[in-house]
Order: C-alpha cells, then sequence, then structure tokens
C-alpha cells in the first residue's frame, strides 16, 4: 500500500536487520528492523553498534575481523633484542601478537639482551636489572684491602666488597704490618 515502509527481520532484536527477508507494513512489526545493516541476525551481541573484541569474529559488521582497537586487545612491546622484555616506550595494541614484540615491557635497554628486569646486575657500570640501579648487588664483586700504610698490600682485617676499589683500597693482601 502507499505509505508503506519496508521493514528488515530482526530475528536477534538488536535493532538491526538483514535483507532478503521483509515486509511491507505502515507500522514496524514486531521482530522486524528499520534497516539492514546486521551481520550476524542469530547474534545479539553482533551489530554495527557493538565494540569489536578479540574473538575471531566480525563483532561491529565492518568486514573486519579483531582489529587493533578491540575493547580486549593487547598491548604489545616492542623486542628489538629478542630477550623476551619489550621497550615502554615503543608499544602496538592487538589482538594478536605482532612480530618482533612481546607481551612484557620493562626492558631498560633494548639493544642488549644481557640487560633486563631478569638479568643478574654484574660489575660493568651499567644497569643490568632495570631497577634504575648500577651494579648494586651484583655477583661479580672483588674483595678489596685497606692499604693504611700505602705499601701495596692490604689488610685482610680491613675490607669492602666492590665493584670498583675504594680510596684507600687495593686488590693485594698480605700486609703484615
Amino acid at each position: 500500500a502507499i505509505g508503506d515502509a519496508i521493514w528488515y527481520l530482526d530475528a536477534d532484536e538488536d535493532g538491526y536487520g538483514v535483507s532478503g527477508d521483509t515486509v511491507e507494513a505502515c507500522e514496524q512489526p514486531d521482530g522486524y528492523a528499520n534497516n539492514d545493516l546486521d551481520c550476524d541476525d542469530g547474534a545479539g551481541a553482533v551489530n554495527p553498534a557493538a565494540d569489536e573484541a578479540c574473538d575471531d569474529v566480525d563483532n561491529d559488521c565492518d568486514d573486519e575481523v579483531d582489529e587493533d582497537d578491540a575493547v580486549d586487545a593487547s598491548t604489545w612491546y616492542f623486542d628489538y633484542d629478542n630477550d623476551g622484555f619489550g621497550s615502554d616506550s615503543l608499544t602496538t595494541t592487538a589482538c594478536d601478537q605482532p612480530l618482533l614484540y612481546t607481551d612484557e615491557g620493562g626492558d631498560c635497554d633494548d639493544t642488549r639482551s644481557s640487560d633486563n628486569p631478569d638479568a643478574d646486575e654484574v660489575c660493568d657500570e651499567r644497569d643490568n636489572d632495570c631497577d634504575e640501579s648500577v651494579d648494586e648487588d651484583a655477583g661479580d664483586v672483588a674483595v678489596f684491602y685497606a692499604d693504611d700504610d700505602s705499601d701495596g698490600y692490604g689488610d685482610t682485617s680491613d675490607t669492602e666488597s666492590a665493584c670498583v676499589a675504594p680510596d684507600g683500597y687495593i686488590e693485594q693482601a698480605g700486609d703484615c704490618d
């Protein structure tokens, strides 16, 4: 009839119908929508107003699956040195792990695989374990002996453990006086 509108089947009742199953009527019939924008009329959570999620489904009906702006997409950290920790300043968001990215940030020097949050601190004047301290608790510290008389031999009863000899200390022990 004149003035009738076309209504599209909306089986999942999400407000979006599908083409191919229409009726003409003056008033909107139950189970029908005024558009044919739904891409899956069997799933109410899938429609043009839905948020995209990382689930191998085109949730928002834009012909793309699991876009980087999905609500549950992960943050990935660029891992140049491939040590399992990436740079906090070079990130991307994606559903799937991109090449050269990791899910762990916190790498303080992404050019050296020996420097990362899981590394042991060593005496090398670098922050190996990414805790913003240099050479603290290093496993390769040396023992230095006080040389109060500057004779080149240290006192075994007065020692310091450090990466570098403190003032007044030397590596050679054996001072008898």
